[in-house]
């Protein structure tokens, strides 16, 4: 198996185990699904099929209380425990499907979906424009992207206590300017009214209390080896010694931007 699959596997196994805290332990990917929806409802029209690339565990179609007349929700994932865990959000107002695939290959004809959803998942492709050109693909000319995409400065306090200990970062944040240019590169107008930047600081006990936070959704998926006991105690240890407030609270910044594009004529 060579790494590129290696890799997915590890998105796929660490996300699937993980699937049943996502929702209770996501709050940040929660708070910009809240702005994801709202551009949604403004879209939602009868008749439509719609496709949420890395739906995970079903949680924007859990703020969908329910969809115009014949609309279909495509939840595609490459974790199929994630995908199982959908099956308890859906309802006779809410039509969804669920499909198993890579979000880098999308198992679709050209111009099947009006719109598309990328929420908080563009950090885990190694080839991010790849993903961005198969829902290009797949959207009709003039088809909605809406996303939210985590950007540079997420997990600032994480990333400078990793490379201080010398552990490598297992993800990498786009900036705002380069997320921009490959949503344009695929082929989609930006729509700049819709665009909002959200900057989130959560608050633990520890260092410790991050880690756990961040493994409780699945988010430690790496090919490199865990960290074991001894690389634990000293992050923990350099994290809160750079970061930790008066109160002794360790604080975790998120960075994002939420908006709109339309497909252009490719």
């Amino acid at each position: 198996m060579n790494k590129e699959k290696t890799y997915k596997s590890s998105i796929a196994k660490r996300f699937g185990k993980k699937a049943s805290g996502y929702r209770k332990n996501s709050k940040v990917q929660s708070i910009l699904l809240d702005s994801v929806g709202n551009i949604i409802e403004k879209h939602l029209k009868p008749d439509q099929r719609w496709i949420d690339i890395g739906s995970g565990p079903g949680t924007l179609i859990s703020k969908i209380p329910h969809l115009p007349s014949a609309t279909t929700f495509v939840c595609l994932d490459i974790a199929f425990e994630s995908l199982e865990m959908i099956n308890g959000y859906r309802s006779e107002k809410l039509k969804t499907a669920c499909v198993r695939a890579d979000g880098e290959h999308l198992p679709f004809k050209r111009n099947r979906f009006d719109a598309a959803v990328i929420a908080s998942m563009l950090q885990w492709a190694s080839t991010p424009e790849l993903i961005l050109n198969e829902a290009a693909n797949v959207l009709k000319e003039k088809g909605i992207l809406i996303f939210s995409i985590f950007t540079h400065g997420t997990l600032r306090e994480l990333s400078s206590a990793r490379e201080e200990c010398g552990i490598s970062n297992p993800v990498s944040f786009l900036s705002e300017k380069s997320s921009f240019e490959l949503i344009s590169e695929a082929g989609f107008s930006l729509c700049p009214e819709t665009v909002r930047n959200h900057t989130h600081t959560e608050f633990y006990d520890s260092a410790f209390h991050v880690l756990k936070s961040l493994s409780s959704i699945g988010a430690t998926a790496t090919t490199e080896r865990f960290l074991n006991r001894k690389d634990i105690l000293k992050l923990c240890k350099c994290y809160e010694s750079k970061f930790s407030n008066d109160a002794q609270y360790v604080p975790v910044t998120y960075n994002a931007i939420t908006g709109c594009a339309i497909r252009k004529d490719l």
